[in-house]
């Protein structure tokens, strides 16, 4: 089983996977995980079990000009608001 960092770098690493593949350029990635956002920004990656998905999302991105990987904050569904306000009665 992965960790959530690990699955949120995968699924970042299957993005530019398929970009290079496709040729598709430009592209902007968004997603809500500041961490990965700021490790594959910060070009730093780490020794731990993410690192070798980051090196991965890096060398792709070496190959795509103009593309962008930038965080957006989670916007909480309709759906679970809707569970918030049935909680509180």
């Amino acid at each position: 089983m992965v960790s959530p960092l690990v699955a949120e770098a995968m699924a970042v690493q299957r993005g530019t996977q398929l970009t290079v593949s496709k040729n598709l350029r430009p592209f902007q990635i968004e997603m809500d995980s500041l961490q990965v956002v700021n490790l594959v920004n910060n070009g730093v990656p780490s020794s731990t079990d993410v690192g070798p998905v980051l090196y991965d999302i890096l060398d792709s991105l070496k190959l795509l000009f103009g593309c962008s990987i930038s965080h957006v904050p989670r916007r909480p569904s309709r759906l679970s608001w809707m569970f918030v306000g049935a909680t509180k009665e």
